[in-house]
């Protein structure tokens, strides 16, 4: 074979192993190029620099919840499962890291759910969701039962036993976004989901203290004073009979611990009790004889821990039910928790630096460890299985005084002898923006953060920035690049695997629009172009008080408005036109692919040439007009709703309907509009709720690259049309309950890859598709 051939092969061996590898290595940990090369499918507000509000990709032709991804609003609790791994229970999700400090898996449920995870033997994870379901998780995150529970109230505290789960629920507001009634049940089921009994129990701030001495405990913690003679604590048996109350001996706040073997400890302003699992008062103890701040209850004994304040000194304490007590530990500035064993496990500060203690039952100090630098959580908690610490919270970056200064969800994970073995940093989830790349993935970006998700959920990339809430982002065509607005007035660019590629000082930016070569916003009155690098190219002022979000035509013509003017100008910053115009407060400009300009208002569309002549206007004085997109045509499609719809809409009823005073009017419109080139009305398409209710609708759709048209209403509601104006689906959020209902109100939607919607919410992604 001549040398010529084998040269040959082996340049084509090379080529295919470079391309393997890099095929290999492509979007892991950044945001890759795509479809084509470096072209995002939707790269800023309004899809493009022109704001024609169109995806490249195809949208659903059909409405089937595919997945959800949850914001982590704070982790609730993290514990140390029983296989090694550690499982973080959030307000939306469980999430599951393996002992290399890696997720590896996540469980959402939009619902919510309520503080408390329970490991039975058989392997299963348990949670409560503040729907009143009961959730069992196997070994791989997956749901492996689910039991409705019996009972239609929602949230409130749950305490799980062996074989058992008690679930204590407050009575449901009467109207929405009420509170929540003052009366309250506890229910008792069986870990299959069968109920066994319920009390009714009247009075407001109970919670479940413990089970022990096969008894259930509940005690009265509230931010109000309690009445003399009104009840602070209940006993229940396990048949669900009442054994004892303890009333309020004075008025005061009141909290208390329950120990092991069932001594219920109460703590009050005045002083503190003790009774024994029959209900004899033991102790009654003053405040000024033993002024104890705090009570925990270790996992064994019939004694509690208790804090004592003496000056800038504290105590803690081993409290007994005959009122003696032994002196543990005395530091200054200390936290304290239960840990295995009857242990106590001191948080305390040495002159400033931070220390951990843990304390035998008889004082004998076991471990006593330095913090490392790594640490320094502002709001956190301790979790301790004898072996391993879990020191978890929100990480604060910068002062904490800085109001720019970004929270996140972080976990470490110390061996016994305090050194670091990881550290997980979690999403929090307060996304401002959300992008879609070349390759149809998620990009949300929010609260200093960045984070990419495949279309089929998977996180692919997470990247916490500079430090600072992003309020603004934009994908540059060409070169893929992130452009970030970040709050403290800074812009910045970043390569596609996150490395830095240029920032430029900013001040008060409104909406990005790029172009491969060409950067544009506003700044108050003034107008910037910077190029591909961050350097300025033009400024030009309005003569307004403020200038709106630019737009930049195809061939890098730019366009924006003030109050009362539109303006246009050439790339080397000569001006094309100024028109004054009426009603031009508050809007954008939108460049139709036949080089028209179109204004937009709440209340009317006007189209200009792209010399500057009046073409037509659309005017609905009524109505509240959405953005408008565009198609290649040249048609035009937006929403409206009745004007008194602005007002926020008011959540469902428990019985699935809007209360009375939201939209339900006959005479309330809402739907979607159609225009052609030349502003003549094609269709309208009435988006409505499922019991035939106007809704208020979000302020721009999309269409899809099949033609679809798809928008959301502000609250429960997605929809999709097709262009003749046949309501293809309406999609209603599966939200039968939860904590606050912010789950149920809707940002902004997104097509990504594989034909799905992504649905933004207040709490997360829920993505639905064929």
């Amino acid at each position: 074979m001549g040398a010529g051939i084998m040269q040959r092969i082996a340049i084509m061996l090379l080529i295919f192993l470079i391309g393997t590898v890099a095929a290999g290595c492509r979007g892991v940990g950044g945001l890759s190029g795509g479809n084509p090369a470096g072209q995002p499918v939707w790269g800023m507000d309004g899809g493009n620099a022109q704001r024609q509000g169109v995806s490249s990709l195809p949208g659903p032709t059909a409405a089937n919840l595919d997945w959800l991804f949850l914001d982590n609003a704070g982790f609730q609790q993290a514990r140390l499962g029983p296989d090694g791994r550690c499982y973080i229970q959030c307000q939306y999700a469980i999430v599951c890291v393996d002992d290399a400090g890696q997720p590896r898996w996540r469980f959402n449920d939009l619902a919510g759910l309520i503080s408390g995870m329970y490991f039975s033997p058989s392997g299963l994870l348990y949670v409560v969701s503040w729907d009143s379901r009961l959730l069992a998780l196997d070994a791989g995150g997956k749901l492996a039962e689910e039991y409705q529970l019996a009972t239609t109230w929602r949230g409130g505290s749950a305490w799980f036993a062996p074989e058992a789960l008690y679930l204590l629920q407050q009575e449901p507001p009467t109207e929405p976004l009420m509170p929540a009634g003052d009366n309250y049940v506890l229910n008792a089921f069986s870990l299959t989901g069968g109920p066994r009994w319920q009390q009714e129990i009247h009075g407001y701030g109970f919670r479940i203290a413990g089970v022990a001495a096969d008894q259930v405990y509940l005690v009265r913690t509230t931010t109000t004073p309690i009445d003399e003679n009104e009840p602070v604590a209940l006993t229940y048996s396990m048949a669900g009979g009442l054994l004892f109350q303890v009333a309020a001996a004075q008025r005061g706040y009141y909290t208390g611990q329950v120990s092991a073997d069932g001594h219920l400890y109460l703590l009050s302003s005045a002083g503190f009790r003790c009774y024994s699992p029959a209900g004899e008062q033991l102790l009654a103890v003053s405040r000024d004889d033993l002024p104890i701040t705090r009570l925990l209850a270790p996992d064994a004994g019939d004694a509690v821990y208790a804090t004592t304040s003496l000056g800038v000194l504290n105590q803690t304490l081993r409290l007994h039910p005959d009122g003696s007590f032994d002196v543990l530990f005395e530091h200054r500035s200390m936290r304290f928790y239960a840990v295995p064993g009857g242990r106590a496990l001191i948080e305390y500060e040495d002159y400033y630096p931070q220390r951990l203690a843990v304390v035998e039952h008889d004082g004998r100090v076991v471990h006593d460890w330095l913090a490392p630098d790594t640490l320094g959580t502002e709001e956190h908690d301790l979790s301790f299985n004898g072996e391993s610490i879990l020191y978890f919270g929100r990480l604060q970056e910068g002062p904490a005084t800085s109001a720019l200064a970004p929270e996140r969800n972080t976990l470490h994970k110390l061996a016994a002898d305090w050194q670091l073995e990881w550290s997980f940093i979690e999403w929090m989830g307060t996304a401002y923006t959300t992008l879609v790349d070349g390759r149809g993935r998620l990009v949300s970006l929010g609260s200093g953060e960045g984070l990419v998700l495949d279309p089929s959920g998977q996180q692919e990339a997470y990247k916490y920035f500079d430090g600072s809430y992003i309020d603004l982002a934009v994908l540059q065509p060409g070169s893929g690049r992130l452009i970030t607005y970040a709050a403290g007035g800074m812009l910045r660019a970043y390569e596609p695997d996150f490395t830095p590629a240029w920032e430029q000082p900013a001040a008060e930016v409104d909406e990005l629009a790029a172009t491969a070569d060409r950067l544009a916003y506003a700044s108050d009155e003034l107008v910037y172009v910077l190029d591909a690098e961050g350097n300025q190219l033009l400024q030009l002022e309005a003569d307004g008080y403020w200038a709106n979000a630019p737009s930049l035509g195809a061939d890098d013509t730019l366009y924006f408005t003030d109050p009362d003017s539109l303006y246009a100008y050439q790339p080397d910053g000569t001006q094309l036109f100024k028109i004054e115009h009426q009603n031009f407060y508050g809007v954008d400009s939108l460049v139709c692919p036949n080089g028209n300009v179109i204004v937009q208002s709440t209340r009317k569309l006007t189209a200009f040439s792209r010399n500057g002549e009046l073409r037509w206007e659309f005017e609905r004085p009524e109505l509240s007009l959405s953005k408008a997109v565009v198609d290649q045509a040249g048609k035009l499609y937006f929403t409206a709703h009745s004007s008194a719809l602005d007002a926020t809409p008011a959540p469902l009823t428990s019985a699935g309907t809007h209360a009375a005073g939201a939209a339900g009017d006959d005479e309330l419109v809402s739907g979607m509009y159609a225009l052609n080139a030349g502003g003549e009305e094609l269709w309208f398409t009435p988006l409505r709720s499922a019991d035939d209710e106007a809704v208020g609708l979000n302020e721009q759709p999309l269409l899809d690259s099949q033609g679809r048209i798809y928008a959301s209403a502000r609250y429960l509601y997605a929809f999709a049309v097709d262009p003749q104006g046949q309501l293809l689906w309406r999609y209603q959020l599966p939200t039968s309950g939860s904590s606050k209902g912010h789950n149920a109100w809707i940002r902004a939607i997104n097509i990504i890859g594989g034909s799905r919607l992504a649905i933004r919410t207040y709490v997360g992604y829920v993505v639905v598709g064929n």
